[in-house]
């Protein structure tokens, strides 16, 4: 779809009009840039696949429905300010209109130009290639939400977490609007326990894989698209919210969803009387480079395995 519409040129674009701060967020995604797995056109282009794929699995009502929530959630209402950096969802552009008709026709939904569901798809595709997008959630994934009385639930867009965290609302926050971080990225915490060290997160760079282990299995913490890859990272127990205290790792922006205001709308908000104690965000620049060390290690491990059993047969 990238391709055959060029939205990558569309989003190039797009950009040329953007503000500075903008600009940089686009050019260069912030929580992937001391990665050098990848080059900067790789990230720009997997930010805009993560835009697209991400909401073709929230599904088509959802798709129809963020263009008006984003604009709420962005222009001014009742008084309160709007998002400095404008008003997204509000427009529809022509250049659009052709991967708007497609990817209604992917949900197998066949409409006119003329049609109302076409023209909202239109303002969808054009938040997605609109750079300022990336300024509330550069790394789309999608938080699934059991809304009840919604058949197949809700979703919010939200960032990766770690294998050990759950995303949370405190209550007094879940009124902000969607530009602002109402979610917090919390994990089960003992107060008696000792202070945490750094290196407990870090795994062995030493460390070779077994034949039947992956990278992950072998490293305590790793980001949460890798849970439930292998049998050893088997996916997390639901959030049990009986426990009273919790450790913050960071504030998180979510949006996407529809309104709520409580658990009974489906919308992930702390219960009431739980202790919240502060953290600071796992140092994944330094997990990302111990993971690459236990792959290379275990990489030329294994060549020196193969090779030394090769010469043996000969």
């Amino acid at each position: 779809m990238i391709d055959r519409f060029r939205l990558d040129e569309l989003a190039v674009d797009f950009v040329a009009n953007a503000d500075k701060d903008t600009k940089r967020v686009r050019s260069v995604n912030e929580a992937s840039k001391n990665n050098d797995l990848y080059t900067r056109s790789d990230l720009e282009r997997y930010t805009l696949q993560a835009w697209i794929a991400t909401p073709i699995d929230c599904g088509l009502d959802w798709i129809l429905r963020f263009p008006d929530s984003l604009k709420e959630g962005t222009e001014e209402k009742d008084g309160k300010g709007a998002w400095d950096k404008g008003v997204l969802g509000a427009i529809a552009d022509e250049r659009l209109e052709e991967a708007a008709t497609w990817l209604l026709g992917y949900f197998g939904v066949q409409v006119d130009h003329g049609d109302e569901r076409h023209k909202t798809m239109t303002r969808f595709l054009t938040c997605v290639v609109d750079p300022r997008l990336l300024l509330l959630q550069g790394m789309a994934r999608r938080l699934p939400l059991a809304a009840p009385g919604i058949p197949g639930g809700d979703s919010l867009i939200a960032s990766p977490v770690s294998n050990r965290s759950y995303f949370a609302v405190p209550s007094a926050l879940a009124h902000l609007p969607p530009w602002k971080k109402r979610a917090w990225v919390i994990e089960p915490f003992d107060p008696d326990a000792p202070p945490e060290q750094a290196s407990d997160h870090l795994g062995d760079p030493n460390t070779i894989q077994k034949d039947d282990e992956l990278t992950i299995d072998v490293i305590p913490v790793y980001t949460s698209d890798m849970v439930g890859i292998s049998k050893k990272s088997a996916r997390r127990e639901p959030r049990n919210d009986e426990r009273g205290t919790w450790r913050m790792r960071r504030q998180e922006i979510v949006f996407g969803s529809r309104p709520w205001t409580g658990p009974e709308s489906g919308a992930p908000v702390l219960l009431k009387r739980q202790r919240v104690y502060g953290g600071v965000d796992y140092d994944w620049p330094a997990m990302l480079k111990v993971m690459q060390a236990i792959m290379a290690g275990t990489k030329a491990s294994r060549e020196r395995r193969a090779a030394g059993k090769e010469a043996a047969e000969n």
